[in-house]
């Protein structure tokens, strides 16, 4: 299970909560980064992205107002090149900034990707995207997973983070 993200993990082997522009997004087992199951986003093109709110009854988005966070995912892609990066997009008050973190050039191995930010005082919503910052020149196919929302900005072992189950409890966030 994930942190701060309702299905972040595609622990309901479906794509529930998710939405994309300029691509496809399906639930697959093929290769996950934890768990049995997780992301595919087919033929993605520059610009195209899934994105989640982060806006739940779980996570009321008045938590998140004026702290700063991390959000993170692990991708790869189905072969090596094309760019990702996670965004965090903010809606409310005067403005809805977009805070972008540093492009992945995609391999087949999971990496991890990140944003971070101090949210607005007015801010009333936050979506999390990953995002094809550059596709190489062709269609890719991108698999993700693992998304989290964090707070704070130095997150120590951000990709190995996640909640646990140990006897069907949810203990603690750990990075073991």
């Amino acid at each position: 299970m994930t942190f701060g993200v309702r299905n972040g993990g595609c622990q309901l082997a479906a794509t529930t909560g998710w939405s994309v522009s300029g691509t496809t997004i399906t639930a697959v087992t093929t290769a996950p980064h934890a768990g049995t199951h997780h992301f595919q986003l087919a033929s993605m093109s520059t610009n195209d992205y899934a994105q989640i709110t982060i806006q739940q009854t779980e996570q009321p988005v008045a938590r998140w107002v004026s702290q700063a966070i991390t959000v993170t995912a692990m991708v790869r892609g189905s072969a090596a090149g094309g760019q990702v990066r996670m965004q965090i997009v903010e809606s409310g008050g005067s403005s809805t900034p977009t805070t972008s973190g540093s492009a992945a050039t995609l391999t087949t191995s999971y990496q991890n990707i990140s944003a971070s930010v101090t949210t607005q005082a007015e801010t009333t919503g936050i979506v999390i995207r990953v995002q094809m910052s550059a596709d190489g020149g062709s269609d890719r196919t991108v698999y993700f997973d693992s998304v989290q929302c964090l707070a704070g900005t130095a997150i120590p072992n951000a990709s190995n983070c996640k909640m646990q189950y140990l006897n069907g409890d949810l203990i603690a966030v750990t990075d073991r």
